[in-house]
């Protein structure tokens, strides 16, 4: 796994993580991996609980990365999202702060160890008022409250800064509220060095 750059896509809804790496997948370069993001649909958790179905995906994710050698892997939302929202709503919701302080628990106890090691983590920020705009206009998620809701967006950001310090991450941040789809895939490429691997392709 040393010899992978392993690059964690985090982020506000709608700032463009998901847009950027389909460009990627456009490109179909052959030493680039992506895991796209872990979905917690009904099919998938019924019976289960949510969050320790998400974690054991996390390990399944991880033992997977640990099979590729020598290549640029992408992940769409790791760990640190889940752990964010979770905050998110244990700060908003008191009754569910049992249900964040028992997941981080078992992260920080028996999950974290076993994780990837990641090369980067950026953070794409986008201002609340832009993510729900462009969530609306391209109808995404709509039965999730809690991406329309600017008060709930305002304490996503703070929970991701404190989940990023419990876990020593120093994210690279963007800030996409102004930038096309294009802009975009032009500021993430130098800093994940992929541009190199797109001009060997040409």
């Amino acid at each position: 796994m040393e010899d992978n750059i392993i690059v964690v896509l985090e982020g506000m809804p709608g700032a463009g993580k998901s847009s950027f790496l389909s460009k990627i997948q456009e490109d179909n370069l052959k030493d680039i991996v992506i895991f796209p993001q872990i979905y917690l649909g009904k099919d998938e958790v019924k019976g289960k609980n949510p969050d320790d179905y998400y974690l054991q995906e996390e390990l399944r994710r991880s033992r997977d990365i640990r099979q590729i050698k020598g290549k640029m892997v992408f992940i769409d939302r790791g760990i640190y999202s889940h752990l964010a929202y979770a905050h998110a709503k244990s700060v908003l919701e008191p009754k569910e702060s049992k249900r964040f302080a028992k997941m981080e628990k078992l992260f920080k106890s028996k999950i974290r160890k076993y994780l990837y090691s990641p090369s980067y983590v950026f953070f794409i920020d986008i201002k609340e008022a832009i993510s729900i705009e462009r969530r609306k206009k391209n109808e995404r998620n709509l039965n999730f409250r809690e991406w329309y809701d600017v008060r709930f967006l305002r304490q996503l950001r703070k929970s991701y800064k404190y989940i990023f310090k419990q876990n020593k991450i120093t994210p690279l941040i963007i800030d996409t509220s102004n930038l096309t789809k294009e802009e975009v895939y032009i500021r993430l490429l130098p800093a994940t060095n992929i541009q190199k691997k797109l001009l060997k392709k040409q």
